[in-house]
């Protein structure tokens, strides 16, 4: 789904552009992706399980009524599944891109030599500055 939302790569680029992975390209993007993959093949109001995280009333031991986070499964129809993750899946496109440039830095942390210095300098996204 991931590569359904985004532009393709550049040729000889292992990273999307920064407009796609922000949000920010024209051409690209999850209101351009009119179908969910189970609709593809015919079926829009097949009903699809899954789970996800939700607020859920619980009674306590004491007998007091109150909310916990859990990890509970829905089924829905297809269609209003992709509704419901639309919004999300630009937040998750750039956090997977945040997450991917994470990994390359921690690998390079792990195996270079000693005498080694890694430097990221990047002020993109909050203008913070750790070491």
């Amino acid at each position: 789904m991931w590569e359904c939302i985004v532009c393709p790569r550049d040729e000889f680029s292992e990273w999307h552009r920064r407009e796609c992975v922000m949000g920010d390209c024209d051409l690209c993007g999850i209101n351009n992706v009119s179908i969910y993959l189970v609709e593809e093949k015919g079926s829009s109001n097949a009903m699809v399980k899954w789970k996800h995280f939700s607020m859920e009333q619980i009674v306590t031991k004491s007998g007091e009524e109150n909310k916990k986070l859990k990890f509970v499964y829905k089924s829905i129809v297809s269609s209003e599944l992709l509704e419901y993750l639309k919004p999300k899946f630009q937040f998750f496109v750039h956090h997977n891109f945040v997450a991917r440039w994470q990994d390359m830095i921690k690998f390079y942390l792990e195996n270079f030599l000693d005498d080694v210095v890694v430097s990221v300098v990047d002020f993109a996204e909050n203008y913070n500055f750790e070491i």
